[in-house]
C-alpha cells in the first residue's frame, strides 16, 4: 500500500479563484473534516488568470482546485462517484466562465488517526503543536480500507489518498492531479 497527498499538477492546468476575495477565510474554514453540506450554499468562482501567457494557455482540469481546497470536475464525480461520497461531500460551485460543465468543492470527512508520530519527522511550533511533517510514517492497520482521508495533524490542510483512488483516477484518464509519493508500507 502507498500513500499519496493529493495535489494538482503543476503549471499545465487550469485553476479557480473566488469570485469574491473577502469569503475566502470564511471558506477555507469549513474544510477541517466536519460535514458542511447541510449548510453550504455555492460559492462562486472564476478561471485563474493574469496576463501571462502560461496562465492564459492552461488547459482544463478534472482536478482544477480551489487553494487547497480539492475541486472535482464532472467528469470525475462520475469516474470516482462512490469513492468521492464514501469519504467526504460533494459541493457545488458556481462558474459562469468554467469549460468542462459541473465543478465541485470536495469536502473530506474521513479524518484517520494513522500518523505513526513517534517514528514521523515532524517540526513542532513552540507550544508544542505540529507545524508540518517532514516525513510521514502510517499504522497500516489503521489505513486497511482508506482511499481518501485526512489526518487529525492536519485537518485544514493535506488531503491524503491511496493506491486505489490512483488507480481508478488514471484508468479513467482524469487529468491534473500530481500524486506525490509521502509513505509506503514496503518502505523499512
Amino acid at each position: 500500500m502507498n500513500v499519496y497527498e493529493l495535489a494538482p499538477a503543476p503549471d499545465l492546468y487550469q485553476h479557480f479563484v473566488l469570485v469574491r476575495e473577502e469569503q475566502w477565510s470564511d471558506l477555507t474554514s469549513r474544510f477541517d473534516g466536519m460535514p458542511i453540506g447541510s449548510a453550504w450554499t455555492p460559492f462562486e468562482v472564476a478561471l485563474l488568470r493574469d496576463d501571462t501567457e502560461d496562465h492564459r494557455n492552461r488547459w482544463p482540469s478534472d482536478f482544477p482546485t480551489l487553494g487547497t481546497i480539492p475541486v472535482f470536475s464532472q467528469r470525475a464525480v462520475e469516474a470516482l462517484q462512490t469513492m468521492l461520497t464514501d469519504n467526504g461531500e460533494l459541493l457545488p460551485l458556481y462558474c459562469k466562465d468554467c469549460e468542462g460543465g459541473n465543478y465541485f468543492a470536495y469536502n473530506v470527512t474521513r479524518v484517520v488517526g494513522a500518523l505513526d508520530e513517534a517514528r514521523s519527522q515532524l517540526k513542532y511550533f513552540k507550544d508544542g503543536g505540529i507545524m508540518r511533517v517532514v516525513r510521514y510514517e502510517f499504522r497500516p492497520d489503521q489505513l486497511m480500507d482508506a482511499v481518501i482521508f485526512k489526518i487529525p495533524q492536519q485537518r485544514r490542510s493535506r488531503v491524503f489518498v491511496t493506491d486505489t483512488f490512483v488507480q481508478r483516477a488514471h484508468a479513467a484518464h482524469l487529468v491534473g492531479f500530481d500524486f506525490r509519493p509521502v509513505w509506503s508500507a514496503l518502505t523499512p
